[in-house]
């Protein structure tokens, strides 16, 4: 079989800086600046007034859809009463229809 290399102190344990006593440069602190702290600030707002537009306008997209739903049913209650009634769409008292189509709804 082949000789295995023997493993020294270096190899076996990986040191990171803060571990070796090695300390930043001098005026150097870890973290972040003023200015990268305002930029990630600034572009997460921009981020979410994006999505907050694209969910109303899905919002308006889907009620604009429901509307088209009721307005057909509305008009298949309607025509369907006509044939019920033998081609007369209202009755004599205006108000009448109004009570039918809400009693459909």
């Amino acid at each position: 079989m082949g000789q295995s290399k023997p493993i020294n102190d270096a190899t076996r344990t990986a040191r990171l800086p803060s571990q070796t006593g090695d300390q930043p440069a001098q005026g150097k602190t870890p973290g972040f600046t003023l200015i990268e702290l305002l930029t990630v600030i600034a572009i997460v707002g921009i981020l979410s007034a994006i999505i907050i537009s694209a969910v109303g306008a899905a919002r308006a997209s889907g009620q604009s859809a429901k509307c088209v739903g009721n307005l057909r049913q509305l008009g298949t209650a309607y025509a369907l009463w006509a044939v019920d009634t033998k081609g007369v769409v209202k009755s004599r008292d205006h108000s009448d229809w109004i009570n039918t189509i809400y009693i459909l709804l």
